[in-house]
């Protein structure tokens, strides 16, 4: 499922708020070496709150500015010198060395320059081993590189501050402290001639101070107003296997350094969201991240790696924009269970040519049957959009890739979205067609095979049609595929913006699809379509962006087998404005059906990450009995009664095999008793309002009009030498169709 914002709280449909669990919450990235791309390694990056910072071939701090700034206003730090009493101590070149996660070292012999990443910054240390003969004062100059702007500064124990083009305060290099072994602190001077910084310690503390000795600033960002802008986001949630004491959830998502650099981070969190652990990250400045598409599967023992069991895979797709050259992806996987290393899983690049853009990508779940997987994407050569697609395979560590053929080829084809796998193996690739004002579908098989039909799913020249999101299911008693897709429209002149759901049935062939009626979701104000799910056998959850003026408002939609909507609520608290909303769902093996939820909360100047797994309420569905039975021996099983559900199903279970057997319903409860017809213990439900012959009925409970409240049953069937009529009644039961 393709998602364009940033991560959602959920909230029950009855309203009650869940928990809000922080991801991220201080956006601290260890030390780590970013993906390489076709020029190679991308340096050792880490990073905090509010910056990031390289360390390889020298120290380079970027404050995190947000989209309003077009570049980066970077501090970059070279050490030119540090001389006890005059003696030089760091002549020649350092050795680079990573000394853990949040920690970078440059080795001079007696002295290590050392790196240490803070949430709120970065504490730089020159650490002095012992004392020279002859002591005296110390002195630490560094040569300062940056487009931000300090005023010069006479020696004094202070900070320095530098500020951005319009004079605000961006970055603070912190007031210095020498440490000696005991303890003890001594405040150094620090001063400033526009090129180069310059600490010193006078030599009568030198002299008094125990070595080793310390030289300890702290480099930090000081914007007025903290940028923690969040941009996109994808979310996945992980296994249903009934082993599983508890399940993870993939959320991905992107910071806005600058309005050219985003920075795509993705965590594992547990379903309580409160012990998340970061396993991807690419802090580098090459590209920036503008698109993420996240998914999950089983993995099956013995198709991975020796040691490898039944597991949850993960994959996540980024688009990666080389300014106006080019947009590759790259696609990341890893396994739920690893250790909280970060980058240790599989990484591939799907390469565009020169002048060639992969955009919006899309990537689906795991075919069951043979491990393969589908990537679409937007693919833009100038003015030219079709629909790519990349196949990928792996056997063990080995992966593959296989470029498709363009899904269209007719200009103006942009937004693919994508089914997971279906049971067979196959996906269904939909796509927004600006030149038609029309959304398209084609079918993939397990092959990579793409069909040769193009189906139409919605078109109106009066419209605009954008954001598809599409969603399959299958009748767990046929076997058969439907789909459901969600759209956004707009109106071309007179009319009001909507959006809407429309379930089909396609098999890829030439015949077209059997379109259901196009449902209304919301009507009336600006909307953005956000993501759909499917639940249970033919229900959806569907979520958008409402835009009230300056306001933004979170809606979710449960919609039926025929898209009509059996309740909506408002995930986010009041007073929270989204600016994206995703959401994902799963059957568990207790019959559960849970949602994994992310939101970004859009706040005065920081914008937190916060994610949600709750239950769908209606699963609270129970039966009752409304009174007792006078057949000798008998059982049933239901299925949920749930509102819009295909798939509502009553079977009788008997021992023996009755000759003539119906259901009988109504809509509410005023038996009647059987005794004067000889049939003692007998009673039957009274009104019946309809019968279904057979020992099992199936039928479908209506989203539109939508039918929920009181629904009662009871099978009437034949039992020789139970009485004289050889006809007996079971229990009433009372079904509550939520």
């Amino acid at each position: 499922m393709r998602t364009r914002t940033a991560c959602l709280l959920v909230i029950s449909c009855f309203g009650s708020a869940a928990a809000q669990s922080p991801i991220g919450a201080d956006l601290l990235v260890p030390l780590h070496g970013a993906p390489s791309d076709r020029s190679g390694e991308l340096g050792t990056w880490a990073g905090g709150a509010g910056y990031k910072a390289r360390f390889d071939g020298g120290f380079r701090f970027y404050p995190a500015l947000g989209r309003d700034y077009p570049d980066h206003l970077p501090l970059a730090w070279e050490t030119r010198s540090l001389t006890i009493g005059g003696v030089e101590l760091v002549s020649g070149t350092p050795v680079e060395a990573q000394a853990s996660d949040q920690r970078f070292e440059y080795r001079w012999g007696p002295v290590t320059e050392a790196y240490d990443v803070r949430s709120n910054g970065v504490e730089q240390t020159f650490v002095v081993a012992g004392r020279p003969s002859p002591a005296g004062e110390l002195v630490v100059t560094g040569r300062v590189t940056t487009p931000l702007s300090a005023n010069q500064q006479p020696a004094r124990h202070t900070a320095l501050m530098f500020c951005g083009p319009a004079g605000e305060r961006i970055l603070e290099y912190g007031a210095a402290t020498a440490i000696d072994a005991d303890g003890r602190r001594f405040p150094m001077t620090t001063s400033y001639d526009g090129e180069s910084i310059r600490l010193a310690l006078e030599e009568s503390v030198v002299d008094a101070a125990v070595f080793p000795l310390i030289v300890d600033p702290v480099i930090s960002t000081s914007v007025v107003a903290p940028v923690e802008e969040i941009a996109i986001a994808g979310s996945a949630l992980g296994s249903s296997d009934p082993f599983w004491v508890t399940r993870t959830s993939a959320i991905a998502f992107t910071r806005i350094m600058t309005a050219t650099d985003q920075d795509p981070v993705m965590y594992f969190c547990y379903e309580d969201f409160f012990t998340p652990r970061l396993v991807f990250a690419d802090l580098s400045t090459a590209y920036g991240c503008e698109g993420i598409s996240v998914s999950s599967h089983a993995v099956v023992a013995g198709t991975w790696p020796v040691g490898v069991g039944v597991a949850v895979m993960y994959e996540a797709v980024f688009e990666r924009r080389y300014g106006s050259t080019r947009t590759d992806l790259l696609v990341f996987q890893q396994w739920s269970e690893t250790t909280d290393a970060v980058n240790t899983g599989f990484t591939t690049v799907l390469a565009a040519a020169p002048g060639e853009h992969f955009r919006n990508p899309v990537i689906g779940g795991w075919s069951e049957t043979d491990g393969r997987q589908i990537v679409v994407y937007d693919r833009s050569v100038g003015s030219s959009h079709h629909i790519g697609a990349t196949l990928l395979t792996r056997v063990g560590l080995q992966l593959t890739t296989t470029v498709l053929a363009n899904l269209a080829t007719t200009a103006g084809e942009v937004e693919p979205a994508l089914t997971r796998a279906s049971p067979d193996g196959h996906w269904l690739v939909c796509w927004r067609s600006s030149a038609q004002d029309a959304i398209h579908a084609k079918r993939i098989d397990a092959s990579g095979l793409v069909s040769l039909a193009t189906a139409q799913l919605a078109h109106n020249p009066n419209s605009i049609h954008e954001d598809p999101r599409i969603a399959v299911v299958r009748d767990p008693q046929s076997s058969t595929l439907s789909y459901m897709l969600t759209y956004g429209t707009r109106p071309i002149g007179l009319g009001v913006n909507a959006i809407r759901a429309r379930s089909f049935t396609w098999d890829g062939s030439a015949s077209p699809p059997a379109l259901g009626p196009a449902r209304t979701l919301a009507l009336g104000d600006i909307y953005r379509n956000q993501s759909l799910g499917s639940i249970a056998d033919s229900q959806y959850l569907a979520t958008f962006i409402e835009h009230q003026g300056t306001n933004q408002r979170g809606k979710a939609v449960r919609i039926g087998y025929s898209g009509g909507i059996i309740e909506t609520f408002e995930p986010l608290p009041v007073g929270q404005r989204p600016f994206g909303l995703v959401a994902d769902g799963v059957r568990a093996s207790n019959g559960i059906d849970t949602f994994v939820c992310a939101y970004g909360a859009a706040a005065s100047g920081a914008h937190p990450v916060y994610g949600s797994a709750i239950p769908l309420p209606s699963i609270s569905y129970v039966h009752t009995f409304a009174n007792s039975s006078c057949a000798t021996i008998q059982d049933e099983e239901w299925s949920a009664a749930l509102a819009g559900s295909r798939n509502f199903t009553i079977r009788l279970v008997s021992p023996t095999s009755p000759l003539l057997s119906t259901c009988a319903f109504g809509f509410s409860l005023n038996d009647i008793s059987l005794v004067p017809l000889g049939m003692v213990g007998c009673t039957l439900l009274q009104p019946i309002v309809f019968s279904v012959p057979g020992t099992t009925v199936r039928f479908s409970l209506p989203d539109v009009p939508l039918f929920t409240g009181d629904l009662y049953s009871q099978w009437i069937y034949t039992e020789p030498g139970a009485n004289p009529l050889g006809i007996v009644t079971n229990r009433v039961v009372h079904h509550f169709v939520e």
